[in-house]
């Protein structure tokens, strides 16, 4: 180790007896604690849901390290460069297209195999055919060999990142754990206590507790991220836990005394899987940070998403904001389950960013192509986003000196002033702290061992629905006041995102979004509405769904360990009582209650949202920080787009410096150049995610972000 950072570790193994909380450290000493945390995770949490593999010949079944990819069908003589080879299956057709160096292969009835590049059409397979079934059709497989063009761009279905393991990251991937594997077996107590009398009692939001330091924009963004990171696939419906209910249920009588919850959508080689190991999931969209919510997660949804003139995306003629799908009155976009105005308004928004870059670059670089701006745009307009969730998304919801100047470090910006001020009140130079204070952008990939995956208990930790509130009250952008216009969470939701556009000026829209505030996260704030809702009939045939209880169901569906032995496999001590978990008398009470007085029962959703006391300026506790702050650095450090690749020959000079200049604030006036107000009202925001002033328009002056 380090001498200097020996000497900091062993400064906070004396101090942190006395201040009980790591938080309470001094920053520098805050931020080494943090880093070292997240390395001993780095050590002993990182698990490849493959390792119980036997890897040998691949299994007819769509996966792109165990099996095949199957991407569809295509028309016949699909290649621009054709190579052709008879009487083989698909297994040999895959490989033998693999060692020609191409990275698709093509299969027909008639055993014969097609090699190629460049995929000229799809068509769409008929309905319950495993194969294509017609003459004139060939279906397509992915080689997982990466042609230079795919190593030089983000391929769509997430593939060629890690050159090494090409595979690793891309859609249809399994997501990986951060607990051992042998501890992830679906919970033997599936129904204890009920899901539902915690939902009813624990989560249900008796009024709503509003997350003061924060605005709405703040939940639709990270909830567009997260569509950009995980997504279980659409859920089995034809295998079904049931949860009874008691006859004094509110809901008895609709769910006819059991509520019917669809399972998780089942691994495809599943039956080829280590029959004594725990289940595993995959990812249906890919696990790299590469903007899949926007753009798609194959090629197919990525076509239909363009204009293919000047690398820019479709947007309507008529008011700019994305085309909607005439059959589910939804915006068309990368991912648009779970829709609601926040995710249209953010989705048109950084639509809207990608044409601006299209622009920049074209006025630049006038020869390039079209693919070659879309590239390049999407390559800018990706990086953008992990800057944004980094550097201003996490320190508006973490809100502490230690975290900001970590996270600053990571795009290596510069770092606050008590910072240096402290290191050199102990003559410690900028020169001696490289090894404490190195950045994760521009620099050489790591992977720590592991191929790169997202994790289940990534996606557990992000439960955050109490963030959304039951009801939007829109505000008038001149005045600041609310118009008297309301919309419950089922009314803004699904097909009724895009009414309010309608209804309502996207000036309001805009300013409601920045100076209301999301839900707190705590217990007794869950949203009424989501404990109630009818979907669309696009999404799971219109059922009626109670997602507080799904949501204790998928944690123990999924293997995630109960609060306290979550805690343990992560390094931190149990809590070991009830009052130790909590200060709130009423909620001690309860938990006890419906625990049974057992507080190794706890779940890790409940114990997340009941843990107190919280660093002084944060949103939530230390259990799901831990778990972030090890997979927030982990996912830029493996990207190669942000580490080797990261430099002017793959971004190109403007690119990166269109990176380096942006933030939300900047990326908010791009959208909305009329709204004038906006870049006033930014000039007096420091974070975007913050709440803005309520200030009249009239009142303040134009100035540039």
């Amino acid at each position: 180790m380090n001498p200097l950072i020996a000497k900091i570790v062993h400064l906070i193994q004396v101090l942190l007896p006395y201040v009980k909380y790591w938080w309470k450290l001094p920053v520098v000493l805050a931020m080494v604690y943090q880093l070292n945390q997240r390395d001993f995770m780095f050590r002993n949490n990182l698990f490849d849901s493959y390792s119980l593999e036997k890897m040998g010949p691949k299994y007819d079944c769509q996966d792109p390290l165990i099996g095949h990819i199957s991407l569809g069908c295509v028309t016949k003589k699909p290649f621009l460069y054709l190579h052709q080879k008879d009487g083989l299956d698909i297994e040999e057709c895959v490989n033998h297209c693999k060692d020609k160096r191409y990275a698709y292969a093509g299969f027909d009835h008639y055993r014969k195999c097609f090699c190629g590049d460049k995929i000229l059409k799809y068509v769409e397979c008929k309905k319950g055919k495993s194969g294509c079934g017609k003459s004139s059709q060939i279906e397509i497989f992915r080689t997982m060999f990466c042609t230079e063009e795919m190593k030089s761009v983000r391929t769509h279905d997430g593939t060629c990142n890690d050159l090494n393991h090409p595979a690793s990251g891309s859609r249809y991937y399994r997501f990986g754990r951060n607990i051992n594997r042998t501890k992830t077996f679906e919970d033997k107590h599936l129904f204890e206590p009920s899901p539902r009398e915690l939902s009813k009692r624990l989560m249900a939001r008796d009024k709503f507790i509003p997350a003061t330091t924060l605005n709405l924009l703040t939940v639709g963004f990270l909830q567009m991220m997260l569509h950009d990171w995980f997504d279980h696939g659409p859920v089995d419906t034809s295998r079904r836990i049931k949860i009874k209910l008691d006859k004094d249920d509110p809901d008895y009588q609709k769910f006819k005394g059991e509520m019917k919850i669809p399972r998780t959508k089942e691994d495809n080689c599943k039956q080829y899987s280590n029959k004594d190991g725990p289940a595993t999931f995959q990812n249906d969209v890919t696990h790299w940070w590469d903007g899949s919510q926007l753009y798609g997660s194959d090629e197919q949804t990525s076509e239909k998403l363009r204009s293919f003139k000047d690398g820019k995306m479709n947007v309507s003629d008529e008011d700019g904001l994305l085309p909607i799908d005439k059959k589910t009155g939804i915006d068309i976009t990368g991912f648009n389950q779970n829709w609601w105005i926040g995710l249209s308004l953010l989705h048109n928004i950084f639509t809207r960013e990608h044409n601006s870059i299209c622009d920049m670059l074209k006025s630049h670089y006038p020869h390039w192509d079209d693919q070659t701006l879309y590239n390049t745009a999407r390559l800018i307009n990706a990086a953008g986003l992990q800057k944004i969730h980094t550097v201003e998304w996490t320190p508006a919801v973490l809100n502490s000196s230690a975290l900001r100047n970590g996270v600053y470090l990571n795009f290596d910006m510069p770092l606050e002033k008590e910072i240096y001020d402290w290191m050199a009140d102990r003559n410690i130079s900028v020169s001696a702290s490289a090894d404490i204070l190195k950045p994760l952008v521009g620099q050489p990939s790591e992977y720590h061992g592991v191929p790169f995956s997202l994790t289940e208990e990534f996606s557990a930790v992000y439960r955050m629905h109490p963030f959304l509130p039951d009801d939007l009250y829109l505000r008038n952008a001149s005045s600041g006041k609310r118009t008297g216009k309301s919309y419950s969470l089922p009314e803004f939701s699904f097909a009724g995102a895009r009414t309010i556009a309608k209804e309502n000026s996207m000036d309001d829209i805009v300013f409601t979004f920045g100076v209301e505030h999301p839900g707190a996260l705590r217990l007794h704030n869950y949203p009424i509405h989501l404990r109630n809702l009818t979907l669309p009939n696009h999404q799971q045939d219109g059922e009626t769904i109670d997602l507080a209880t799904i949501d204790i169901l998928r944690d123990r569906e999924r293997g995630i360990p109960r609060y306290n032995e979550f805690r343990r496999l992560i390094n931190l001590p149990p809590a070991e009582t009830f009052e130790k978990l909590t200060r709130n008398k009423k909620h001690q009470v309860l938990l006890k209650e419906l625990y049974d007085g057992d507080i190794e029962k706890v779940d890790l959703l409940i114990g997340c949202l009941a843990e107190d006391p919280l660093p002084v300026g944060w949103g939530f506790g230390d259990t799901p920080f831990r778990i972030f702050v090890t997979m927030a650095t982990r996912r830029v450090e493996a990207d190669r787009f942000m580490t080797d690749n990261f430099n002017n020959e793959t971004y190109s000079p403007e690119g990166l410096k269109w990176i380096k200049d942006t933030n939300m604030r900047k990326v908010l006036v791009r959208a909305f150049p009329e709204m004038e107000w906006l870049n006033a009202t930014m000039a007096k925001t420091k974070n975007a995610f913050w709440p803005w002033p309520a200030v009249p328009v009239d009142s303040l002056k134009k100035r540039e972000v």
